[in-house]
């Protein structure tokens, strides 16, 4: 039970302490969700906060998790890793996400197909 709530406090420190620097960097960048007709806020606001609970998320699991014990969490977190990366990177380069995608996957595959030691 200690280990879940000390998980959760990481998790929670990360995430605290990461969305502000995060929206200070998009507001830098200009990276904003602007609203149209089929978007619910009124205003822009900086769309790299999942970013923030990503990051609050992951770092918790490295911490808490006992490798030893489960050594298959390797692979989903680099699976996890390319695919929440991969929006930033096309965010920052230009490209769509009709391009973005075959990454994605190339790192999904890769992590979930290869090879396993025992």
């Amino acid at each position: 039970m200690f280990d879940v709530l000390f998980s959760i406090a990481i998790s929670f420190a990360i995430t605290f302490l990461a969305i502000p620097v995060i929206i200070t960097v998009a507001e830098q960048k200009k990276l904003f969700d602007i609203p149209d007709e089929r978007k619910v806020h009124r205003s822009p606001i900086p769309s790299l906060g999942g970013l923030g609970i990503f990051a609050g998320f992951v770092l918790a699991c490295l911490i808490a998790i006992p490798y030893q014990i489960a050594s298959d969490f390797q692979y989903f977190f680099a699976a996890a890793f390319a695919d929440n990366l991969s929006p930033i990177v096309s965010i920052a380069s230009g490209l769509g996400p009709i391009n973005r995608r075959p990454a994605s996957l190339t790192f999904c595959a890769n992590s979930e197909f290869s090879e396993r030691n025992p």
